[in-house]
């Protein structure tokens, strides 16, 4: 692989060309990097505009997927979902995604940024994957199935599809090893074995690329980290 292999650096400056250059007021998109310095045209992904703006738009969105999921099939079909989730009952509080969106086979994606460490906050990814499990069927909902040639309303058998959470950290997880990607998944503690493949959840710690350059990558997602 070479620097010329996807990444937020280079989507951001491709951005940047398709678009003109230009902000649709006509302002000078921002080019500043993450220390402050101008360091060329590249959209800064550590604020919440420049994220958003990068992931909002779906070619870049499926690269980074594919480059981090390496599925066996191509990733298609991407929509955009409403990034705010209601409140469940009257005290819980709701929950505001940076991208919410779900692909052609019903897996949904949460893309997070977070800038600043926190406490808890792998209980946050638990919490955010779990309201996006739990939306998955309504009260009262039925399944539509074809028994002998005919369709029939049955109650829904709890069967989910896939929920992945994708948390950028610009710092490194407390109470854990440094790690640049870190794969968390549900498993039996006696065996080993993966409980379930349909909750997912990955941390990207851009501190552990800092400075580096694109001859270190030796995975196709760490390009997207190495700037």
């Amino acid at each position: 692989m070479t620097e010329t292999a996807s990444g937020i650096k280079k989507e951001s400056a491709d951005l940047i060309e398709q678009e003109g250059g230009k902000q649709a007021g006509g302002e000078q998109v921002g080019l500043e990097q993450a220390d402050g310095k101008q360091g060329g045209r590249f959209i800064n992904p550590l604020n919440d505009y420049g994220f958003k703006r990068i992931f909002s738009n779906d070619g870049v969105l499926r690269s980074f997927l594919t480059d981090l999921l390496e599925p066996k099939s191509p990733i298609s079909g991407i929509t955009y979902l409403d990034k705010e989730l209601p409140e469940e009952f009257a005290d819980v509080r709701n929950v505001i995604y940076d991208i919410r969106c779900k692909t052609e086979d019903g897996s949904s994606f949460l893309v997070e940024m977070q800038c600043k460490g926190q406490e808890f906050f792998s209980d946050r990814i638990l919490y955010y994957l779990s309201r996006s499990i739990s939306l998955q069927r309504e009260r009262g909902e039925k399944d539509t199935v074809v028994k002998d040639g005919e369709e029939k309303q049955e109650v829904w058998d709890y069967r989910l599809t896939p929920v992945y959470g994708i948390f950028f950290l610009n710092f490194q997880l407390k109470g854990f090893k440094p790690l640049t990607v870190r794969t968390i998944q549900l498993k039996v503690k006696e065996t080993g074995e993966l409980f379930t493949e349909k909750l997912t959840a990955y941390t990207l710690e851009l501190e552990s690329f800092r400075n580096k350059t694109a001859c270190v990558c030796k995975m196709k997602v760490e390009y997207w980290l190495y700037n």
